[in-house]
C-alpha cells in the first residue's frame, strides 16, 4: 500500500468518524435529510406515474398488450409511491420519538439539578445551624420575648444570676 493510499484512508476514516459524531449529536438532521430524499423519490415517481397515465390515455387506440403493460407499470409505481409515503411517515415518527426522548432527558436533568440545588441549600442551612447552634431564628425571637414578658409579669423578680458565657465550638 502506498503512502498516498494510507493518507487517503486515514482522511476518509477521520471524516467518517466526524460525520458519525455529528449524526449522533443531531439525529433530527439525519431524519430531515432522509425525509427530503424520500420526498424527492416520491416526486420523481409521481412524475413517472403521470407520464404513464398520459401515455395510457394517448394509447387508447393502440393495441391491448401495450395498454396492459402500461397498466402494470402504473400499478407498480403506485405501490412504490405508497411504500415511500409509509417510509416517510415512519421516519417522521422515529424523529418525533427521538426528539421526545431528548426533551424528556432535558426535563429529567433539570429536575435532578433542581433537586440537587435544594439539597445543597438544605445542607448549607444545616451547616449554618451547626456553626451557630445557640442563636435563635428571627421568627422565634418574637415568641421568646413575649414569653419572657409574660413570665416577668406573673413571677416575682428573682435574684440576678450570673451570666453564662457561651462557648463556641
Amino acid at each position: 500500500m502506498s503512502w498516498f493510499e494510507q493518507l487517503q484512508k486515514s482522511i476518509s476514516s477521520t471524516l467518517d468518524d466526524l460525520i458519525t459524531k455529528l449524526e449522533d449529536a443531531n439525529p433530527d438532521i439525519v431524519y430531515d435529510n432522509a425525509i427530503k430524499e424520500l420526498k424527492k423519490q416520491h416526486k420523481a415517481l409521481s412524475a413517472s406515474l403521470q407520464r404513464v397515465v398520459l401515455q395510457k390515455n394517448d394509447s387508447l387506440l393502440e393495441e391491448e398488450e401495450g395498454q396492459a403493460l402500461r397498466d402494470q407499470q402504473a400499478a407498480e409505481i403506485e405501490k412504490k409511491l405508497q411504500c415511500l409515503q409509509e417510509k416517510i411517515e415512519t421516519l417522521r415518527k422515529e424523529k418525533d420519538q427521538i426528539l421526545l426522548k431528548k426533551a424528556e432527558q432535558r426535563v429529567q436533568q433539570s429536575t435532578e439539578n433542581i433537586a440537587l440545588q435544594n439539597v445543597r441549600e438544605h445542607i448549607a442551612e444545616l451547616y449554618q445551624s451547626v456553626q451557630h447552634p445557640f442563636e435563635m431564628p428571627s421568627a422565634s425571637d418574637n415568641q421568646s420575648s413575649e414569653i419572657s414578658e409574660k413570665s416577668a409579669e406573673t413571677e416575682e423578680p428573682s435574684p440576678k444570676k450570673p451570666k453564662k458565657v457561651q462557648r463556641r465550638l
